[in-house]
């Protein structure tokens, strides 16, 4: 298949994946009001997958790639082995993890050319600012903060703006025009303001705690200091004024003030006390009744027990590890490396939140594409593990 008709589909999916969480397809009730969004992204995938079927044997020369494989394989094999033997498991299990991968395959077979690359951030970026202020305007009202969660899909919509504000700073920092840059650094900060109002907190947390990491790099590697002196100065300034502190507080506190959890802890609780009675086998075991427990690391610890749940554990102990040597060992992020910074944003979302950074697949693709691609560019590099 021709490249640009693959440039063409992977533009068109990114466009797809973002739209799919504009208030059109959700009900009233906050549920989807239909999945097509969800078939076409599945469809195009499948395109791009199979455009790339004559490169897929390259994809063994990325040793992340292969442990990923293994292990998928090995949790495809205990999902089955406990849905067989009448475990409570479910085997969306299974299809959490192949979409996340399918997206990692299609960027790092793609050779998709710089150009392509930025235009998919791009667009992503634009589709994304475009997607969150419809959601506040039909969902909110405006940009106020409401005593009741109102933005549907919140939490995913909470992620994919945060790597849309981060993918907009990666865009300021490399640009070339001046005005481009001021383009997207004012986006980031509306980005920033629409993640206070639809009071995604811990997407806000982990969208501030990677630019943080992103400017230290950047200035670390500069000799402009006198950058980061102007960007602590200008950050001063914003919280002099009264009405920044007051939109943060209340996009945190506002009607939590008697639980800033808002009612996770209990869930803690309740997972916290199920490994310690069953630490090997989990709920596997006990066939308790407990509340979603928003932390993927205790939701599995929880669910299949340290020993049965060790397949999980490893991999996202392993991407982990992968993402901090490439932090550690890098003086400064260049544009190549968006999709190791990205997946920071996905790892710090899942210590709140009980589906990333795998799932849902649709939220999550964009930033495994991306990181797929940064796995090819560094792969000679071998700074992965």
């Amino acid at each position: 298949m021709k490249s640009w008709f693959r440039n063409s589909l992977l533009i068109v999916l990114v466009v797809i994946i973002a739209i799919g969480y504009h208030p059109f397809f959700f009900d009233a009730e906050g549920a989807r009001s239909g999945n097509y969004s969800i078939w076409v992204v599945i469809a195009l995938l499948v395109l791009l997958f199979c455009s790339l079927l004559p490169r897929l044997g390259r994809m063994f020369a990325s040793q992340f790639i292969r442990v990923y494989l293994w292990l998928l394989l090995i949790i495809s094999a205990d999902v089955l082995l406990l849905y067989g033997l009448g475990f409570n498991v479910q085997l969306s299990e299974i299809r959490t993890m192949v979409i996340p991968l399918v997206g990692l395959i299609i960027g790092y077979l793609g050779n998709y050319s710089t150009f392509t690359i930025r235009l998919m951030c791009r667009v992503y970026v634009l589709c994304m600012v475009f997607v969150g202020t419809s959601q506040i305007l039909i969902n909110i009202g405006g940009f106020i903060i409401e005593d009741v969660y109102k933005a549907t899909a919140k939490n995913s919509l909470g992620l994919m703006l945060a790597i849309a504000g981060v993918v907009a700073v990666f865009e300021s920092m490399y640009a070339i025009h001046k005005r481009y840059r001021i383009l997207m650094l004012c986006v980031a900060i509306l980005i920033f303001v629409e993640l206070l109002v639809i009071r995604a907190r811990l997407a806000t947390v982990s969208y501030v705690a990677v630019l943080l990491l992103l400017f230290y790099k950047y200035f670390k590697a500069s000799s402009h200091k006198a950058g980061l002196l102007a960007c602590v100065f200008l950050l001063c300034i914003v919280l002099a004024i009264q009405g920044a502190f007051d939109i943060v507080y209340d996009s945190f506190m506002q009607n939590k003030s008697g639980d800033i959890l808002s009612g996770r802890g209990v869930a803690y609780l309740q997972a916290l006390n199920i490994i310690g009675d069953s630490p090997f086998w989990g709920n596997l075991t006990l066939n308790r009744t407990i509340a979603w427990v928003h932390n993927y690391l205790l939701l599995i610890a929880s669910n299949f027990g340290l020993v049965g749940g060790l397949p999980w554990l490893i991999l996202y102990f392993y991407i982990l590890v992968v993402i901090t040597t490439f932090y550690i060992k890098t003086n400064r992020f260049q544009f190549d490396s968006i999709g190791y910074v990205l997946m920071a944003v996905l790892f710090l979302v899942s210590l709140g939140e009980p589906t990333f950074p795998y799932g849902p697949g649709t939220a999550v693709l964009f930033p495994f594409i991306l990181f797929g691609v940064s796995l090819k560019c560094f792969n000679k590099s071998k700074i992965e593990l």
